[in-house]
């Protein structure tokens, strides 16, 4: 939309900038009288006609280094504001929504006419003089942000809302100052609240020959001007996101709620359109503002992420409350840059440096290309688990280099990890070996083998590296030294990694006979769940080895809790599988039920056996469908594409219901993009996740409510040419961490995580 608002900024030095001057527009003398409909006239701070028609210009500067910039009105009258006036003689409430018509013979006016319909039913009529002399009007653009639940123009109180979620409306491109190209994000302008107020006397007005009352519209709101600077050198670095944060221990209010007070109890004309948060009719304050980098026209408009090379630079405005602080506060804001597959950036930028209603420019350090995606460590250990997204990978073991048939992924568990992906699916299966045999009678006729192995499947077989099977055990140990190895790169600063690890059943139990010979056990899922139970407990009594998480998983486990360990689920098939587990047995494992790929109000998700009893239910709500039929087809598939991409929209769909309901923070959400088309084979593989990988970002891009995604396994999840950058999962891996910067997390002790407390700055001008 283009608009003609003046939008003032300050930079470098932040300089206050001299009153603006207000331009009438000229009508024809009219007599006003009572219940006549009042006319309006308004000038924009005059600092210069704009020249661009675009929605944001681009910046005029001064020789002092202070500037605006300019914001056009549509001309078709597009463009709303409300008009409120407690004088008037309107039959409604005392206000009136206009359409903005640009005057093209003088671009620096514009007049307003016409009434909007209120809705399809109900017309509003324009605001008449009232009988008294004195009128005062309060105008607020735009106006269908205006929050008319709670407004009253008795009251004196306008109510309206800056969203958190701030992304740019389309992405234009010009050059840099760096020789490089300048990607700028179009701002939605509907957060550029502004405000004009003035009082006139009717008589004096008719007096005057000018029936057209003014008014001069300024800004309600901070802007932040965020510039990130691509590397000096090296590959290019896609950007997925630009978040803004109050630091903890400040005051953090960025958005939200507020009310801008047109009748003031100290009278004074100078605190009129004062903006204030709080009050018993407000919404929740926020202390975080995302901005996504996410631009629908690239990649042949699949879309894809802003990618800055050397030279290249990044554009994006943020809108903040214009929160004026008292003399005994503070405040400090960061500014995070999520790089695709790399560290996130944070910049904490000097402390009360942001002005109110004023643009401050942010100048951000130079991004480097490469690093792994330690993107846990950046967020608030305190938050709870189930508030957190994952992303993971569908048989994470399951590539070609293992000999798998059917091909799910192509990097190693390291690469994996160091893409960002934190939650892993490993099939395992029992091995019994009958020279060794050695049997435990427990419950009559029950029995395990309590020297057996839990060990990695693959083709519902032993995994075999080197001549010797891979235990399960091996993969957790190489889990916990990249968590270990984190720790190490981030040198003192906070690690908080952790893994989340679902066992599956796969291969059941076997036998090796004294001639080598493989055959199947008679009690396939009696002995893999016992194997489990045995090897699991084994597994955390010996913890320096394994790091296994080995405390109860309840609704209030926080990252605090469980970083720098795995923590383990585990799949039973059948009830009477389950049942093989003793209801105090303590496993150190999440448990749920998986019958079907694909329960609507999901299953019980407990800790420790799942038969324990007296334990806080967590619940799963679960889509995990693998073999995947074509189109509406199922044959000898699970279920049809079109049924698994139902199933997995209702979760993204109803986890914000649920996830909002939930004031406990007990449901986890389980989300499955992976799978193969139906038969089972590597080019299906590849096939599905063509198709799952685009419909999942759109999903994903275009979320606007506050919810966990929880965990989502996907094909492919890694940052390899070949695959994670092909297939566009490389993106899909940022994009679900990014959920975790999105939003303000619920966290202990309070109703939302705060940004991490604050750094001092390395040599590349970033915090450390």
């Amino acid at each position: 939309m283009k608009r003609d608002i003046i939008f003032l900024f300050l930079a470098p030095l932040l300089a206050l900038l001299s009153a603006c001057t207000e331009k009438e527009m000229a009508v024809t003398p009219v007599k006003i009288e009572v219940g006549d409909i009042i006319q309006f006239g308004s000038s924009l701070p005059n600092e210069q006609t704009p020249v661009t028609k675009t929605i944001y210009g681009s910046p005029v500067y001064r020789d002092d280094g202070s500037g605006y910039y300019p914001v056009y009105w549509e001309t078709d009258g597009e463009d709303q504001v409300m008009v409120f006036c407690a004088q008037s003689a309107s039959p409604n409430e005392q206000y009136a929504t206009y359409r903005v018509f640009r005057d093209d013979t003088d671009e620096e006016t514009w007049h307003t006419s016409d009434r909007l319909e209120w809705s399809s039913t109900e017309q509003e009529t324009a605001l008449q003089w009232g009988s008294a002399d004195e009128h005062r009007f309060f105008g607020l653009y735009p106006a269908e942000k205006v929050d008319l639940t709670h407004t009253s123009v008795h009251s004196g109180k306008i109510y309206g809302e800056i969203e958190d979620l701030q992304n740019p409306v389309s992405w234009r491109k010009e050059d840099s100052d760096n020789g490089g190209t300048r990607y700028v994000g179009e701002p939605n302008t509907d957060f550029a609240y502004m405000y004009a107020f003035n009082k006139v006397s009717k008589n004096t007005l008719m007096a005057s020959g000018n029936a057209a009352v003014p008014l001069t519209f300024r800004p309600l709101v901070t802007l932040l001007d965020i510039v990130v600077n691509g590397p000096t050198e090296g590959s290019p670095v896609k950007v997925s996101s630009v978040n803004i944060r109050g630091v903890e221990g400040t005051n953090t209010i960025l958005t939200g709620s507020f009310y801008c007070d047109l009748n003031p109890e100290s009278g004074d004309d100078d605190d009129i359109g004062k903006c204030y948060i709080g009050g018993d009719t407000q919404g929740t304050v926020r202390n975080t503002i995302t901005i996504s980098c996410w631009n629908q026209a690239l990649n042949d408009g699949d879309g894809d992420f802003i990618s800055l090379g050397p030279g290249d630079q990044l554009v994006v405005r943020a809108f903040l409350l214009p929160y004026e602080l008292e003399d005994n506060e503070t405040r400090t804001i960061q500014v995070r840059v999520s790089p695709v597959n790399s560290s996130v950036k944070t910049k904490t930028l000097d402390p009360n440096s942001t002005i109110p209603y004023k643009a401050n420019q942010v100048a951000l350090p130079q991004l480097t290309s490469g690093g792994n995606n330690y993107w846990m460590s950046s967020l608030d250990e305190n938050i709870y688990l189930s508030e957190l997204s994952l992303p993971g990978t569908k048989f994470s073991m399951l590539t070609q280099e293992n000999g798998a048939s059917t091909v799910y992924q192509n990097a190693s568990i390291a690469e994996q990890y160091n893409a960002g992906i934190r939650a892993f699916i490993i099939q395992t299966g029992a091995e019994c070996n009958t020279y060794n045999r050695s049997w435990n009678p427990i419950n009559n006729n029950d029995r395990f083998f309590v020297d057996g192995e839990l060990y990695v499947s693959v083709n519902d077989i032993r995994l075999i590296q080197n001549n010797s099977a891979v235990e399960t055990e091996t993969i957790l140990k190489q889990l916990g030294e990249c968590i270990k190895n984190t720790g190490e790169e981030l040198s003192g600063k906070p690690n908080n990694e952790f893994v989340f690890v679902q066992l599956t059943y796969s291969a059941g139990a076997t036998e090796i006979n004294n001639n080598g010979s493989i055959y199947d056990y008679w009690g396939k899922e009696e002995a893999w769940i016992k194997t489990v139970e045995y090897k699991i407990k084994q597994y955390a009594q010996n913890n320096s080895d394994y790091v296994i998480f080995a405390d109860e998983i309840t609704p209030d486990t926080r990252i605090a809790d469980v970083k720098g360990k795995i923590v383990l689920k585990l799949n039973y098939n059948t009830s009477d599988m389950g049942n093989y587990i003793d209801s105090n047995s303590q496993i150190p494992a999440l448990f749920s039920l998986w019958e079907h790929p694909y329960v609507e109000n999901g299953v019980d998700l407990r800790w420790g056996s799942p038969n324990v009893e007296n334990q806080p239910k967590l619940n799963w709500y679960y889509q995990e469908v693998t073999l995947v039929g074509k189109g509406d087809e199922v044959g000898g598939a699970e279920a049809s594409y079109n049924q698994k991409i139902n199933y997995a929209q209702t979760i993204f769909e109803n986890s914000v219901d649920k996830y909002v309901a939930a004031e406990g923070h007990n449901v986890w959400f389980m989300n499955d993009l992976g799978g193969t088309y139906y038969p089972a084979n590597t080019d299906n593989v590849k096939a599905l996740t063509n198709d799952m990988v685009p419909w999942a970002q759109r999903q994903l891009q275009g979320r606007t409510e506050n919810a966990s995604l929880g965990l989502i396994y996907m094909n492919y999840g890694d940052n390899l040419q070949a695959s994670g950058q092909a297939y566009g999962t490389a993106n899909l891996i940022q994009t679900i961490i990014d959920n975790n910067f999105k939003f303000a997390l619920r966290k202990s002790g309070t109703t939302a995580a705060s940004a991490v407390s604050t750094r001092t700055s390395s040599s590349d001008g970033w915090d450390e």
